[in-house]
């Protein structure tokens, strides 16, 4: 178990252009902080599914071609092999917790 705030407070980006904390890796899961202040280079994962819910701030998720408006408390699934990337659009960092699922824990970066 990890209190959320305890860890923001702790490993909290800044003004750094991105942050990447890893909260577990178990089997064929991985679960992962991510602290955007730049956009996010897109990503693949053609062996994982991948889960992110918005923990705080405001962007948009960009994936397939297609571009979505998030903010706090958002929840967005992609697909395995489906390309995307997120961008901050508000004044505070986007705050992201990613969950990848499917791939060796060990592979899915």
């Amino acid at each position: 178990m990890l209190p959320v705030p305890d860890l923001l407070e702790k490993d909290f980006v800044g003004n750094m252009p991105r942050r990447e904390t890893l909260l577990s890796c178990s089997g064929n899961t991985r679960t992962t902080m991510i602290q955007l202040n730049m956009p996010l280079p897109p990503r693949l994962y053609d062996t994982a599914d991948a889960a992110y819910y918005v923990i705080g701030g405001e962007g948009t998720v960009s994936m397939g071609g297609r571009e979505a408006k998030l903010q706090t408390n958002a929840f967005v699934s992609i697909p395995r092999g489906t390309p995307h990337s997120f961008t901050r659009t508000g004044r505070r960092p986007l705050i992201l917790l990613a969950v990848l699922g499917g791939a060796p824990c060990e592979e899915a970066r």
